[in-house]
């Protein structure tokens, strides 16, 4: 609307007499019916007068009431539209909603305008301005500050789905709002910051070209926030079906958020002698707070005055920005022990592998307060869980067989079960509190009934009950030298209910107590509560605490139920950890070098042990010996589980000499029967000349859904037999060389530059070198690649049955410069297609395979076995 009508509009609301809300702020706190009132579109006609050229809305005035002349002829400046602050986003929420309740033509064409403003405002990269038109200075950087573009997301979210207030938006809409919305989701995953190669939070501000952390005004420094990544994980965790990377930078922002909370304190906004407000900090046991900025690097809370210096200490800087900002605040407490537990919940129920139910009480309980020292077995046992299992812990405090039925517990986990999935069930520390009859269930009668209820409900939906004793109390006789037993007949009852209906039983009474007693009388409380007065400031007065676990006793109990699921050999048992590797230090280890070189050297024949390496960047170079083959790597995906350095072949190394390629890798593989699934090992030492990936040495080698990235050299499968699946390398020059005997099963293979793909080396004596089969390749726009050159004469590839685009020359193959190498190189295809596979003008001396031929060509045939999978590849 231009400056004439908006005048005519203001005069004429001067006559209208308007009984609406008195201020803008609660435009979208009015009851649902009140949308359909006279008053509730005179504010919608005001909400238009403020529209702007572009479509976008000002911010921080009240739409509420018509625009004044002084508005309308006063500075531009404040007539600027905006998303900051409820600018455009509100005024479309509003209008949205008095449409859906009275409609017209006229607050639709103002929406589908700010609809179009908020798609033109969106980068390329898919972040928003908080002013558009840009305006210059920090104002045109991506802006998170104030939750603005998670509002601005929200918004296009609701426009694409088309429903509710939403209804009238044309099909050419709703896919833009949704192709914006994903470009905005891409921004945020893309400026998550990461330190140390861990996934942490973000700041209000990002450089829309770099995407690093950017400064706003004087007292808005680099930063990470501890106010508006709450909201962008609340979005995030809003996405019905949340990809790896989602998944992981929730679960990254969600443990930063654990790890800088302040215990046992909060703030409180006060006036001074004079009237005037400041803020200051109180202690409260009960309570947490977080900073809203902290300094990247350190975590520590910074504050900053507009002198733009940066301060540790609150009371340092001026009391004008100490009583009239926010710097302190309880933002992510729900976010984190509410909503996060819900929400893993939430993904359990989206499997589509098993799910391990944990019903029990406080011992095995999630303990969702960060700040808490306390943690429960089941907790522990989620992050030894492997995908695609997920662990969905039900288990409470106080709870017994008998509340947690009462309480409709048991009936929600019953609706949850499908075919296949498991229950593992640990109750008796509650049940046999006689002075609480709310709780109290009598070991031989109702404990006995309802333990039975649970194992035979649990298979009637077809899933699979397992029966746990409870876990010790820590009580010692006047000795100092045994446990005393707590618990009564209830692990009786436990094992005569998993005798008689044939279920499988976790001896985790008999086990803990043995820990217990192993540790002694004063070790054995570590793996409790024990703190003097002062320690802990959510427990002032201290704790002493034999009944519940510390992290390091819930690890350790943890480990006991894996292992008594591997001695009952239990199918779930597979999906479980020996190790778990974590960036941040959660876990047994925080490098992978480090897990595998603590892994044990068992005797020939013993379980493979398995390392969790979860979501992060490792940069490091890791080595496995040839007496450590018996090891499998799994990582949390390709996507978000990164093995990364960037060592290349022209470096000095400490002999003075360049390295040269060979000790270039970043994963390095003596080890035989070494596995190593869903990660991405890399080498991004870029265009310099070789720099490996991988290198293997090992026989029985596997990779399973791995990502291999590098520039030249990425692959060297120098000796031995290996077996990739499901796996994507790239690579610009002989990406994958070496003259092992390697097969290749459904990968796909992307060419970054012109080059050639493979660079064998395959030893004249040795059937096969190099085999694809069921693949894929791919390149980058306008890149031309050579299957293959000849590194040694008797080289040997052949690709089967393989998509190739049109990055692969029509000649198919090079001899690299060696015309004699033509005569004993063994390159051949079958069943080559898409635009690089007509076979037609490959080169003379490459042949094409018989369908006879090409069907010997299986994994086991190829690696000598009869046996339905290759020995040496089982799957998991």
């Amino acid at each position: 609307m231009n400056r004439f009508f908006q005048a005519i509009f203001a005069a004429a609301w001067a006559a209208v007499s308007l009984q609406a809300f008195p201020d803008w702020d609660d435009a979208l706190r009015q009851a649902s019916d009140w949308y359909g009132s006279p008053e509730a579109a005179q504010v919608a006609d005001s909400v238009l007068a403020y529209q702007t050229d572009s479509g976008g809305w000002p911010k921080n005035l009240n739409l509420a009431e018509p625009p004044s002349e002084a508005y309308l002829t006063g500075s531009e400046k404040a007539r600027y539209p905006t998303i900051d602050n409820g600018g455009t986003t509100t005024p479309l929420f509003y209008l949205a909603r008095v449409n859906a309740a009275q409609p017209d033509a006229k607050w639709r064409a103002a929406m589908q305008r700010g609809i179009d403003y908020l798609l033109e405002a969106q980068y390329e990269n898919g972040g928003w301005p908080q002013f558009y038109p840009l305006r210059e200075g920090y104002y045109s950087h991506i802006t998170y500050n104030d939750n603005a573009m998670v509002r601005v997301m929200r918004v296009l979210e609701e426009v694409s789905s088309g429903e509710s207030v939403w209804t009238w938006v044309d099909e050419a809409t709703k896919q833009q709002a949704a192709a914006a919305v994903e470009k905005g989701i891409e921004c945020i995953l893309a400026t998550q910051v990461r330190v140390d190669g861990q996934l942490t939070v973000w700041c209000a501000q990002h450089d829309v070209e770099t995407l690093a952390p950017a400064k706003a005004r004087a007292f808005e420094l680099v930063s990470l926030s501890g106010g508006e990544s709450v909201e962008i994980v609340r979005f995030l965790m809003d996405i019905e079906t949340p990809s790896p990377r989602v998944v992981a930078a929730i679960e990254g922002a969600v443990a930063w958020f654990s790890k800088v909370a302040i215990p046992g304190m909060s703030s409180e906004l006060v006036r001074d002698a004079n009237g005037e407000r400041d803020r200051i900090l109180k202690e409260s046991p009960g309570e947490d707070l977080w900073a809203r900025f902290y300094e990247i690097g350190t975590n520590r809370p910074i504050f900053v005055g507009r002198d733009s210096v940066v301060r540790y200490e609150l009371s340092e800087i001026e009391q004008e920005r100490r009583g009239g900002y926010g710097y302190y605040g309880s933002w992510p407490k729900d976010m984190v022990s509410k909503e996060y537990p819900e929400w893993r919940s939430r993904l359990a129920l989206q499997s589509e592998g098993p799910v391990l139910y944990l019903v029990g009480d406080s011992t095995m309980a999630d303990k969702p307060r960060p700040t808490t020292p306390e943690k429960g077995w089941g907790q522990l046992l989620r992050e030894y869980a492997l995908l695609p299992l997920r662990v969905d812990n039900h288990a409470r405090n106080g709870r017994s067989t008998k509340s947690f039925i009462d309480e409709g517990r048991w009936d929600e986990v019953v609706s949850r079960l499908k075919e296949g999935d498991w229950v593992l069930i640990q109750f008796g520390h509650n049940d046999e509190k006689e002075h609480k009859p709310s709780v109290y269930a009598e070991a031989h009668t109702s404990y006995r009934d309802n333990l039975r209820r649970m194992v035979r409900e649990t298979r009637a939906k077809g899933a699979n009950p397992i029966l746990a004793t409870s876990v010790a109390r820590r009580k010692w006789d006047d000795a100092g030298e045994r446990m005393v037993p707590t618990h009564g007949d209830y692990p009786l009852v436990v094992r005569q209910v998993a005798e008689a209906e044939k279920v499988p039983m976790l001896e985790m009474e008999t086990l803990t107590t043995a820990l217990e007693e192993s540790k002694g009388v004063e070790g054995s409380k570590k793996l409790h509560l024990w703190f003097e007065a002062g320690e802990l400031a959510i427990r002032p007065e201290g704790l002493s605490d034999n009944t519940h676990y510390s992290r390091l006793g819930a690890r350790e109990v943890a480990a006991l139920a894996i292992g008594e699921m591997r001695r009952l050999e239990l199918p779930i048992a597979r999906y479980f950890a020996d190790a778990l590797v974590a960036r941040d230090g959660s876990g047994d280890w925080d490098s992978v070098e480090q897990a595998i070189y603590k892994a044990p050297q068992g005797p020939e024949g013993s379980p493979r042990w398995i390392i969790r390496v979860k979501h992060g960047e490792y940069r490091e170079r890791a080595y496995v010996q040839r007496e450590r083959g018996n090891i499998r790597l799994v990582g949390d995906s390709p996507e978000t589980t990164v093995l990364v350095e960037g060592i290349h072949a022209n470096m000095i190394g400490p002999d003075g000499k360049k390295l040269g390629t060979f000790r270039t890798p970043t994963l390095q593989v003596d080890g035989e029967g070494f596995q190593v699934h869903s990660m991405t090992i890399a080498n991004d030492a870029g265009p310099v000349g070789q720099a490996l990936a991988l290198r293997v040495d090992g026989d029985g080698v596997v990779f399973r859904d791995c990502v291999f990235k590098g520039w030249q050299d990425t692959v060297f499968v120098n000796r031995g037999r290996h077996y990739f699946e499901n796996c994507y390398i790239e690579g610009h020059v002989d990406f994958i060389f070496g003259g092992g005997l390697s097969v290749f099963e459904n990968c796909h293979i992307h060419c970054l530059k012109d080059g050639y793909i493979t660079a064998a080396a395959t030893p004249a004596q040795q059937e096969y070198g190099m085999v694809f089969l069921d693949c894929r390749i791919t390149g980058e726009p306008g890149v031309r690649t050579y299957l293959g050159r000849p590194w040694r004469a008797h080289a040997q590839t052949v690709f089967v049955r393989t998509e190739m685009s049109e990055v692969v020359r029509p000649a198919g193959w090079h001899n690299w410069t060696g015309p004699e190498r033509e005569k004993t190189a063994r390159y051949a295809e079958y069943g080559s297609y898409g635009e690089g596979g007509d076979m037609g003008e490959r080169v003379s001396w490459a042949r094409q395979l018989s369908r006879k031929q090409a069907k010997e060509l299986e994994v086991n045939a190829i690696f000598e076995s009869g046996e339905p999978v290759a020995p040496f590849a089982p799957k998991p």
